[in-house]
């Protein structure tokens, strides 16, 4: 016949009420405290990883707004040169005009005065040459 091992019934028994005491215990808060700590860990990453994101698109928006800032300025240091020349070239204009209105008087001023030297070269020509005539007739 078939004898039975009380011993093994009995650790079976051991095994499973010390498996029962232990699942209640230490394995269930185990679990939760798990459980708890991969729920956190992946609320803090989610955290993290939006925190990333944010960051990062107000970083794109900060350089968005840089590179316009500097077109802006660009433009506008383009404006200011522009300005510039043209005010250079109206100045420059003013003074050839003011250059030339100045020649034309100086050479009117200039012919005038030739002309008051001729008249008066001619006058003292006209009399050097009475002189001469009246020394040329007198010695003959």
């Amino acid at each position: 016949m078939i004898d039975i091992n009380w011993t093994m019934l009995a650790a079976g028994i051991v095994f499973l009420i010390t498996f029962w005491a232990l699942t209640g215990i230490l394995f269930r808060p185990l679990l939760g405290v798990l459980d708890e700590r991969r729920s956190k860990t992946s609320d803090l990453q989610k955290l993290a990883s939006e925190k990333l994101d944010y960051h990062e698109a107000l970083f794109r928006e900060y350089a968005e707004k840089i590179k316009q800032e500097r077109r802006l300025g660009y433009a506008q240091a383009e404006v200011s040169r522009k300005e510039a020349m043209l005010e250079r070239q109206q100045l420059l204009g003013k003074a050839r005009g003011e250059a030339e209105a100045l020649r034309v008087k100086s050479r009117a001023q200039i012919e005038q005065e030739v002309e008051l030297v001729r008249l008066k070269l001619r006058g003292k020509a006209e009399e050097i040459a009475r002189v001469i005539t009246a020394r040329i007739l007198e010695k003959t």
